[in-house]
């Protein structure tokens, strides 16, 4: 229903001296668009700084599907850094599938599985809104001809030997019969050397200083190595070298030769041609003769091996400062199946290591077993992987003992509006300013089982006293509880089990007064908006959300959900995102009304006539602009970026040289 123009006037009268009373004169330093009415914007564009990419990752071994692999995606390697965005674990047919908010700049991401067995890392591009990989190792093929390579001499400290010729791809030509490697050992192995975590979190024992690396030959026997895996961006290589039990070299000049086992220990498809179960035989060795082990990292290139940093089972001929962390190698005994499992580290522990000793992963066999030492060699972890019984490997289960519970997902970003809607707003985003972290607990089939939320309130620029709360896409009887909220205020109504009363969806109230949160210091309007006034700490909510059934991750809207502010405890009054559905309580007579250009009927929301939205989604902490400041004269890539329906700038809010006008953002005191 519009008001006359006499009503209608004197409603955005009340708007502009109750509100935020602010200037639009605001000169943009760069003589561009300055005022944000001036902007031309498409009638599609919803200003979000986020898309929805769809994940597919399909995991198996032999050409037999994986079931409860773990899977990791990043937005870039860890060693660089890179932030953990989700994780689940594959369903019976080898498949993990969900979708996930990513900021709209992201171009690649990078994607583990956590298995020993196959090749697990991959940076794969972001394809439209797809992410589509498969990791697997293809069933055996029959032999190929490939060219042989003959080796060439490098300029080591001691001789190097090789055990034959090898192809183009470093696999040997002296490859014996494969073993066949058994899903149960390899659920042991990954219970022994689970992928990412640190031995010294997982098995500290393994890291005793007393524990034997070389393997120690009691009685004449043959000895072979079988690869197992590798999970490595470096095409290492492996040698091994001998010497007579109790005189070992003293330094690496002292090694008589290094023999060559694997050249190349790197995959099928994935810079190399090794398979897991590839088997080769050192030879027939005399009693009290010692094996040491040397992984040269990156040792393959250009179709031979070269001399390059090499880690040794003799930890003293390690490059690390810190005697604590010169070991690379871990021995341990399988005795049930009579091998004994050679683990590497293959990165210098004191510069970046994951730590987890399963880069390059191999396994050794003795004829007769009994030959070997095993004193001073731990046995392999080969108790209950999985506690809870959920299928997650307790070392990948965020929640071990919880069988409800495997996956903790995680999502943040800024949440930024204007509160005098259906009036237009000065366009500071700055009326309410809320860092958000949501915590999506998934059990083993990838379903939400909980949800735990981190709302700051940094700022607000306001004479209101506004609300903030979230629309979730499930019915309210899913929730079992919601708790932490601030809720204060009478003209909020909740149910028994804390959302919102009266509402279709489930809806959770944050808090129902800004000014119950942060303590206006005056000097100002609101808090944290104008330099010179006193600074308040911003204050956090923490809400848990629990849910009385599963629900599907791809049924539940991805965060933040459906967020939205109430303006000045008015509830029918609440602002969302641009082309965001209110919920029931909204009064629908403000749609349309004054500035906002709402149409139902088109699922157009919470726009103006020129397009402009009264609330943002940053897919990062936001550093807004100062009181009376419009976003763009302080973001001087928004602009743009509004203008090119997304495409110019989407990093546009990053502190990126001439992104920025710092005189105009607000300063957080140091």
């Amino acid at each position: 229903m519009k008001t006359n123009w006499i009503v209608g006037g004197i409603i955005a009268l009340f708007f502009i001296f109750s509100g935020c009373q602010k200037s639009d004169d605001n000169p943009d330093p760069n003589g561009e668009i300055d005022k944000m009415e001036d902007l031309v914007i498409s009638d599609n564009f919803n200003f979000r700084t986020t898309q929805e990419v769809t994940f597919r990752v399909a995991v198996s071994q032999n050409d037999n599907a994986l079931k409860n692999a773990p899977v990791d995606i990043y937005n870039k390697p860890p060693q660089e850094q890179g932030e953990l965005l989700l994780s689940g674990s594959t369903n019976e047919n080898g498949i993990y599938n969900t979708v996930y908010p990513v900021p709209t700049y992201y171009e690649e991401v990078f994607v583990k599985v956590n298995q020993l067995g196959l090749p697990n890392q991959k940076r794969v591009a972001i394809e439209g809104s797809q992410v589509d990989v498969t990791f697997g190792t293809p069933a055996r093929k029959a032999p190929t001809t490939k060219q042989t390579i003959t080796p060439k001499a490098a300029d080591f400290e001691y001789p190097v030997t090789y055990l034959g010729t090898f192809d183009s791809e470093g696999v040997p030509d002296y490859l014996v019969e494969d073993d066949e490697v058994g899903q149960d050992f390899m659920d042991d192995l990954n219970n022994t050397l689970p992928e990412a975590v640190p031995l010294s979190e997982s098995h500290p024992e393994y890291l005793d200083q007393e524990n034997e690396q070389d393997l120690i030959l009691d009685e004449m026997a043959e000895v072979w190595v079988t690869f197992v895996h590798e999970g490595a961006a470096l095409k290492n290589t492996l040698g091994f070298y001998t010497y007579e039990v109790g005189n070992p070299p003293s330094s690496v000049s002292d090694i008589d030769s290094l023999t060559i086992i694997f050249p190349n220990v790197s995959y099928e498809g994935d810079g190399g041609g090794l398979e897991t179960g590839n088997k080769v035989k050192l030879g027939v060795f005399d009693a009290n003769t010692a094996i040491g082990w040397a992984l040269i990292a990156n040792g393959w290139s250009a179709g031979q091996v070269n001399d390059r940093t090499t880690f040794y089972s003799n930890e003293d001929f390690n490059p690390e400062d810190d005697p604590q962390l010169r070991q690379h190698t871990v021995l341990l005994n399988d005795p049930m199946r009579e091998r004994f499992i050679i683990g590497f580290e293959d990165l210098q522990r004191d510069v970046w290591s994951d730590e987890d000793f399963n880069d390059a992963v191999f396994y050794a066999t003795t004829n007769p077993y009994e030959a070997t030492n095993t004193d001073n060699v731990p046995n392999i972890d080969n108790d209950d992987p999985d506690v809870d019984g959920d299928g997650v490997p307790n070392d990948q289960d965020d929640f071990p003992n919880d069988p409800d519970r495997a996956y903790k997902n995680n999502y943040e970003g800024s949440l930024a509006y204007e509160d005098l809607w259906p009036g237009k707003g000065d366009y500071d985003f700055n009326d309410i300013v809320v860092d958000y972290h949501l915590e999506q607990v998934t059990n083993s089939s990838n379903e939400v089982t909980a949800i735990n939320g981190r709302f700051i309130l940094k700022a607000f620029g306001a004479a209101h006293h506004n609300g903030f709360g979230f629309e979730m896409n499930v019915n309210p009887s899913q929730i079992a509880s919601v708790e932490g909220t601030a809720v204060n205020s009478d003209y909020i109504n909740l149910a028994g089990n804390g959302l919102e009363a009266n509402q279709q969806n489930a809806v959770v109230i944050v808090f129902d007064d800004a000014y119950d949160i942060l303590d206006s210091p005056g000097g100002g309007i609101g808090v944290n908006t104008e330099p010179d006034a006193p600074y308040v700490e911003p204050d956090t909510i923490n809400i848990s959300i629990d849910f009385n059934t599963p629900e599907a991750i791809t049924s539940l809207q991805t965060p933040p959900y459906n967020p939205f502010i109430i303006s000045d405890k008015r509830r029918g009054y609440e602002i969302h995102l641009p082309d965001r559905e209110p919920t029931d309580l909204i009064d629908s007579d403000l749609l349309g009304d004054l500035h906002d250009d709402s149409n139902p009927a088109e699922n157009r929301y919470f726009k103006t006539q020129e397009n402009l939205p009264w609330g943002i989604n940053i897919a990062e902490p936001f550093d807004y602009p100062v009181e009376k400041v419009e976003i763009l004269n302080a973001h001087l890539k928004f602009a743009e970026w509004a203008q090119s329906g997304g495409t110019a700038f989407p990093d546009w809010y990053k502190d990126e040289p001439g992104y920025r006008n710092d005189d105009n953002i607000y300063p957080i005191p140091e």
